[in-house]
């Protein structure tokens, strides 16, 4: 076998593999003796037909399948003999199919992973976003809560706030006859006050009784998804088909419903969730923050074929998000703007990944096989009814070490914070958490 690298860019490679026609000839031979082994042909019992009988007719086939195979055996010894750790997949290309008594050659083409020397991680300064949850958070988680239990019933007369309104209707453009897309509506529901559709429109509602019409105009919010429909002004006729009045559900029977001896109990209970919630918020914007300053003290080129293979599935997560939805890839506003800011975060995190990775390296930080099971337990019992399921999803290896990154980069993240210099800084609970 001969193999010769060339150099495409600072860590682009193409890789020329030569396989001897004898080692051609030699595996050509072997498939053809054990296709002779199964093959019945007229005028021959079976299996004794002549070798140059089963050239004539199977030859071809059997060049053609011998691709791959050749490509299997040989691509990971010449990768093993030139000490190449490929950074992704690499692609195979061959320009022709081998031939009986002739050389064979293909190429490989693949990145290698970049020269990483990192730097300046040992010694950061870091604020960390911390806030308290307040009696209005507290009031508004309830009411969460208690809109997702409450139940409803057909009530007599117009609708008012708190009630339930189940409605037909037609959105138009401004200055259009047919409705847009998106724009008819068939048994739309909505709780009047929870502000869940767009401003004004369940103010509209308000007053109407059961076969009752109503056309009113409204304007889509600036920062409206999808992006085509965004501070457009519309015109919505609608008929109301159902009007619905909320149950009673005093604070003990909510306590109930929600598994806690009584009010305080529950209040306890939705405290605790977000201030969980407030916990995670700082520690994800803390750690944005130790990615900028490490992004910015640390560059290096980053293989092509990984930065794109992260963007494919970065990309193919919002199309398919899109898709569900029921809209168009339009939806997103400018596509070819939105494929750039996608790039980006592929760079990022494939940048992001390799630096950790290298840092994990340098200070000696591993995942052991008892941290991934203990993060396997932990999801299982998250899992609930599906824990088995997402037991024997990780039984699978390859499964099981897709969790070591993500295990390693908090250990990593963690050994920084260790180092690093971390001063708190006040901020407003609900920003922190919408941020």
């Amino acid at each position: 076998m001969q193999v010769k690298i060339e150099e495409q860019s600072k860590l682009g490679r193409i890789m020329h593999i030569t396989v001897p026609a004898a080692d051609v000839e030699e595996r050509f031979n072997a498939k053809l003796t054990q296709m002779t082994k199964n093959v019945k042909i007229d005028g021959f019992r079976p299996g004794k037909a002549p070798q140059d009988v089963m050239k004539q007719r199977f030859g071809q086939q059997v060049l053609n399948e011998l691709q791959e195979d050749l490509v299997n055996n040989f691509a990971p010894k010449a990768m093993v003999e030139h000490k190449v750790n490929p950074a992704g997949q690499p692609e195979l290309k061959a320009e022709q199919a081998p031939a009986e008594g002739a050389d064979y050659t293909f190429q490989l083409v693949y990145d290698i992973f970049p020269e990483i020397k990192p730097s300046g991680y040992d010694k950061l300064k870091l604020d960390k976003q911390v806030a308290e949850t307040s009696d209005e958070m507290l009031e508004e988680g309830l009411k969460r809560i208690r809109g997702m239990v409450q139940t409803f019933s057909a009530k007599d007369g117009a609708a008012e706030m708190g009630d339930r309104v189940v409605f037909d209707g037609h959105g138009y453009k401004e200055g259009e006859d047919e409705p847009f897309e998106g724009g008819h509506l068939h048994g739309h529901k909505v709780t009047l006050g929870e502000k869940s559709l767009i401003p004004g429109f369940e103010e509209a509602l308000v007053g109407l009784s059961v076969g009752e019409e109503k056309s009113f105009n409204v304007t889509f919010p600036d920062d409206y998804f999808p992006k085509e429909m965004a501070s457009v002004k519309a015109r919505f006729e609608v008929k109301v088909t159902e009007v619905l009045g909320a149950d009673e559900l005093d604070d003990t029977k909510l306590a109930e419903q929600l598994g806690a001896k009584d009010i305080d109990g529950l209040k306890e209970q939705v405290t605790a969730r977000i201030s969980k919630d407030i916990e995670e918020a700082s520690r994800n914007a803390l750690k944005k923050d130790l990615f900028d300053k490490l992004l910015d003290k640390n560059d290096f080129d980053l293989p092509e074929r990984l930065v794109s293979s992260e963007f494919a599935a970065l990309w193919g997560q919002q199309v398919q998000q899109l898709q569900q939805q029921g809209l168009p890839i339009e939806a997103l506003g400018n596509v070819d703007e939105a494929r750039a800011e996608y790039r980006q975060l592929a760079e990022r995190r494939v940048k992001l990944g390799l630096l950790l990775a290298e840092i994990g390296i340098q200070e000696k930080i591993e995942v052991t096989e008892e941290e991934i099971q203990q993060s396997i337990d932990q999801q299982v019992a998250q899992a609930g009814a599906q824990g088995e399921q997402v037991r024997a999803y990780y039984n699978e290896p390859r499964n099981r070490q897709n969790l070591g990154g993500p295990l390693l980069e908090e250990k990593v993240v963690d050994w920084i914070l260790e180092k690093a210099t971390v001063s708190d800084k006040k901020v407003d609970a609900k920003e922190l958490l919408q941020a």
